[in-house]
């Protein structure tokens, strides 16, 4: 009986540990485009996807795979080369 106990208490000792690990930056401020380039480049890259997905919804665009790498990358690319004030919606403009 003890065993079956500490085998419980170290699954949900895991999914805690689990659960606490997925939350973090992943969508901390989904701003979608008015998201800054500061908040965006500290995102891992669940949260950046995210964040990408609704810049898209919101532009109007759909939000498929391809086209969520590739805003995706510029973005990062933009953010890195433009500096943490700029918001990920300037990708459009500069």
């Amino acid at each position: 009986m003890a065993r079956k106990t500490t085998v419980g208490i170290g699954m949900v000792a895991v999914a805690l540990v689990m659960s606490a690990g997925c939350s973090s930056n992943s969508s901390a401020s989904n701003n979608g485009g008015d998201t800054s380039c500061a908040d965006f480049a500290a995102m891992d890259s669940s949260g950046k996807k995210a964040v990408i997905e609704k810049y898209l919804e919101d532009k109007g665009e759909k939000a498929g795979a391809v086209n969520v790498q590739l805003t995706k990358a510029s973005a990062e690319m933009f953010c890195r080369t433009s500096g943490e004030t700029k918001r990920v919606r300037d990708i459009e403009t500069g």
